[in-house]
C-alpha cells in the first residue's frame, strides 16, 4: 500500500461513493442565499452570503484609509468596508455594480445593524472570490 493510499483509508475513502460524499474538516456551505433583511435578522448566528446592488462606494480616512462600499436589495442595505484593497478593487465595487458578499455581520455602527465583517465579496457575474474584509 502506498503512502497516498493508507491517506486516503484513514479518511475511511474506499469506494468512488466516499469520495463523492466527502466534505473536508473546513467546508462551508455557499449554496444559501439570504436577502439582506434576512441576513440582518441573523446578526451573529452564523455565516451568510446576500448579494445586492452598490448604491454607494467611497474611500474614507478615518484614521487609516478605507473603502466603504453601501450595498442594498428590495429588502435593505448593507455596509462593507475594506481596510485592504487596491484600485482595481475600488473600480470593481463602483456604483451600480452587482456583488455578492459572504461572511459575518457585526453591529459596529453605534446602534445599526448591517455591517459585514470578516467576509469575503465576489462580483456576481464574474464570481472570482477575492480577500477578506474587517472593520
Amino acid at each position: 500500500m502506498t503512502k497516498k493510499e493508507s491517506t486516503l483509508t484513514k479518511l475511511g475513502l474506499n469506494t468512488p461513493a466516499d469520495f463523492a460524499l466527502y466534505l473536508p474538516i473546513r467546508y462551508e456551505d455557499e449554496t444559501s442565499l439570504k436577502t439582506i433583511e434576512q441576513a440582518i435578522q441573523d446578526v451573529g448566528q452564523e455565516t451568510i452570503q446576500t448579494q445586492g446592488k452598490v448604491i454607494h462606494s467611497e474611500v474614507k480616512f478615518r484614521p487609516k484609509r478605507q473603502l466603504v462600499v453601501l450595498i442594498a436589495d428590495n429588502t435593505g442595505e448593507l455596509t462593507l468596508r475594506f481596510l485592504n484593497f487596491y484600485p482595481s478593487q475600488q473600480k470593481q465595487m463602483s456604483l451600480g455594480s452587482f456583488l455578492r458578499v459572504r461572511g459575518d455581520i457585526t453591529n459596529h455602527t453605534g446602534g445599526r445593524p448591517g455591517q459585514s465583517v470578516g467576509s469575503q465579496r465576489q462580483a456576481a457575474h464574474t464570481k472570482a472570490e477575492t480577500q477578506r474584509m474587517h472593520i
